[in-house]
């Protein structure tokens, strides 16, 4: 957690959205403001809540592989607590960290952990699906070459990563054989973790179930971008949208310098530029998703407030 808390991530946001800042027109940007539909930015705060319900419904499926019950109600409430936390320390992992930590008093932390590497899998499968879609879908709209080298780029990435991972869980024996014998504690846990990871072997239900959720996630995160730009009087396609916001994700999700403040608004507005939309609607949709996401996140502060009392006990 170390390396989480270091400011070099926070620094490079803050001077991507100052330097935005800086290069919009602020007077332009404040009228959007002064002219939104409040209607519609409360509908994208309610599929931001519906979004947050799904993944605690996505989570329950894959525990079940690992025969932990969960509420879904207690699992929403845990993840709420960890996303919140995400805002304030700037990470991709502080969420699942925080998740898997909750379980430590049962002693299957590392279990619950072997889910949340599973989630994250079936999460970057959705990525690449959506943008594939997109992708067709802007080509059937118009042609924006421009924006085929980004798209390449971005699923290059994360194609490799997914290969990786399928890598790592498929040599994990290997790889647990190789470590030191100077390092019981690390090697306990990477064949706990494991050992959770191959119960999802003999569990297709639970993937395909867990697959198919994190699809309807990559949909509602789309829906409220398209319903944020409609809100602020912008005409986008949903095409667009559904090619550019799982890449506004992925690069959260890239180590050193993804943030939801100044990196994500620099996606916004570099990557719907390519597509014709101007950076100001660009920018005020992405910090206003960013907002009604740590706004529908505040409960989770009481389910934080409740886990350090059971700590402390």
């Amino acid at each position: 957690m170390k390396s989480a808390l270091k400011p070099w991530r926070q620094i490079l946001g803050l001077l991507i959205l100052g330097l935005l800042i800086y290069l919009l027109d602020l007077e332009s940007l404040l009228a959007l403001v002064a002219n939104s539909d409040w209607i519609l930015l409360g509908t994208a705060a309610l599929l931001l809540f519906l979004e947050n319900v799904i993944v605690a419904l996505r989570w329950k499926t894959l525990l079940v592989p690992l025969e932990i019950e969960e509420t879904t109600g207690s699992l929403l409430r845990i993840y709420l607590a960890g996303h919140l936390l995400s805002y304030f320390i700037p990470t991709s992992v502080v969420t699942d960290v925080y998740r898997a930590f909750t379980f430590r008093h049962r002693g299957r932390a590392v279990e619950v952990a072997s889910s949340l590497v599973v989630e994250r899998f079936l999460g970057a499968a959705s990525v690449l699906v959506a943008m594939v879609m997109g992708g067709f879908l802007v080509a059937a709209e118009a042609q924006h070459l421009q924006i085929a080298r980004p798209v390449g780029i971005f699923t290059a990435i994360f194609a490799a990563g997914c290969l990786v991972m399928v890598l790592a869980v498929g040599a994990s024996d290997t790889l647990l054989r190789l470590m030191p014998a100077r390092w019981p504690r690390i090697a306990s846990i990477a064949e706990r973790l494991a050992e959770g990871l191959r119960q999802y072997a003999t569990a297709p239900r639970a993937l395909m179930v867990g697959g198919g959720l994190s699809l309807l996630i990559q949909a509602i995160r789309v829906l409220t971008v398209f319903t944020l730009f409609r809100a602020f009087g912008t005409d986008v396609g949903l095409g667009s949208c559904l090619l550019i916001v799982p890449m506004a994700y992925l690069t959260n999700m890239v180590p050193g310098i993804g943030s939801r403040l100044g990196t994500e608004q620099g996606v916004f507005v570099v990557l719907f530029g390519l597509l014709g939309i101007a950076p100001e609607p660009a920018f005020a949709v992405s910090i206003a998703n960013v907002g009604l996401g740590a706004l529908v996140a505040l409960p989770g502060g009481l389910e934080f407030l409740r886990q350090r009392e059971l700590a402390d006990d």
